[in-house]
Parts: structure tokens; C-alpha cells; sequence
């Protein structure tokens, strides 16, 4: 179970980069990310609304590391107890 987390962290991390790189004017990979018809996107984000996406994913990925962390100790503790 040890490397589900790291594995987890990582891709919500690529998952936010990819966001960040929208946020800024990068265009490559939205045609796959936005609903289009005959070619034309059917909906416009905004940029600030791409960016929050993106910290809220990040943020996510540092919960995640976090709760990993806050498991490890706890069961650190209990083994100390014992």
C-alpha cells in the first residue's frame, strides 16, 4: 500500500502542471480536455478559473502526502505503546 500514495501524489501534481500550463495561454491538449462540436469548443473557461482548478489540485496532492505522513506516525506511536 506504501506506493499507491507516491503514485497518487505524482499524478495529481502532473494533473496540475497540465492546469497551470492552460492557465497561462498553452493550448495543446485542450481540444481533448473541452467538449467541441464540428470543431469548436462549446465552452470557454476562463483563465483564473483554470488557475483555481489548479491550486485546488496541488492543495489535494499535499493533503494526500500529508494524510500519509499523519498514518505513519500514528502507527509509529501505537507500535511504541505496545
Amino acid at each position: 500500500m506504501n506506493f499507491i500514495t507516491p503514485i497518487t501524489v505524482l499524478i495529481l501534481i502532473l494533473i496540475s502542471t497540465l492546469h497551470f500550463y492552460w492557465a497561462f495561454g498553452g493550448e495543446k491538449g485542450l481540444n481533448y480536455a473541452l467538449p467541441t462540436q464540428d470543431g469548436k469548443k462549446l465552452i470557454h473557461p476562463c483563465k483564473g478559473l483554470i488557475l483555481v482548478v489548479a491550486l485546488i489540485i496541488l492543495g489535494k496532492s499535499d493533503e494526500t502526502k500529508t494524510k500519509k505522513q499523519s498514518r505513519t506516525v500514528n502507527t509509529k506511536i501505537k507500535l511504541i505503546e505496545l
